[in-house]
């Protein structure tokens, strides 16, 4: 299954300017319910209390940055109903509150829960290999010529990782899922990297829709068998 790397864009001929977003004016982070208190193994049982405006300088589009949390994706009320059309991990759509020029605007926060990704990895096939960060820029290039490191356990990956010299990082070379991968169209890589990843399917929904505020990169590593 082909998988394509999604981030938000920082195209200032679609985004208008940047930063995007920022925290609403009074905006509490302390309270029990803000947007710290989300969790990425667990559903809010509680309305999340977020607040965050648009800069008057930049357009609001369909996908907007977060502010103060790098787990979530802000998503308006069309993206909502595009994805939800699309097979998902188990997710919630949060409604939250938007400003742009002083006007409420129509936002959720999509928060989706992968406790299943070491589940129907195949750790038989999957493999990682190290970089330097100063090599970050030519990953796709380098990493024919690194050499393989199996992964073979979440518990080996992070003892890996504690185990590596300042300045080095993991990268995944091949991520090879299991026939029983249920083939989500929106996902999250995890502990080798923490990329959220869509489906070609999903690509193609919202190139058709011509959704904004999003940027794709073919996501290499990933295969199934």
């Amino acid at each position: 299954m082909k998988y394509f790397a999604i981030l938000n864009s920082t195209e200032l001929k679609e985004i208008g300017f940047y930063p995007q977003t920022n925290f609403h004016a009074g905006y509490n982070m302390a309270l029990p319910n803000s947007i710290h208190k989300l969790n990425i193994h667990h559903f809010a049982d509680t309305p999340i209390y977020y607040q965050i405006d648009i800069d008057d300088r930049a357009n609001p589009t369909n996908f907007i940055h977060s502010v103060g949390t790098n787990f979530e994706h802000i998503v308006d009320e069309d993206l909502k109903v595009i994805l939800s059309q699309h097979k998902l991990p188990p997710h919630r759509f949060y409604p939250i509150e938007v400003w742009h020029k002083k006007k409420p605007l129509s936002y959720y926060i999509f928060h989706i829960i992968v406790d299943d990704f070491w589940d129907h990895l195949d750790t038989t096939k999957s493999s990682c290999f190290i970089y330097r960060l100063s090599d970050m820029v030519r990953l796709s290039e380098i990493a024919q010529t690194k050499e393989e490191i199996p992964v073979e356990s979440r518990q080996q990956l992070l003892k890996l990782k504690d185990g590596l010299a300042f300045g080095r990082k993991l990268h995944p070379k091949k991520i090879v899922f299991k026939k029983t991968f249920p083939e989500y169209d929106f996902y999250q890589i995890r502990d080798v990297d923490w990329s959220y990843v869509i489906s070609e399917k999903l690509k193609k929904s919202l190139e058709e829709f011509r959704a904004t505020g999003y940027s794709l990169t073919p996501y290499r590593p990933t295969h199934q068998e």
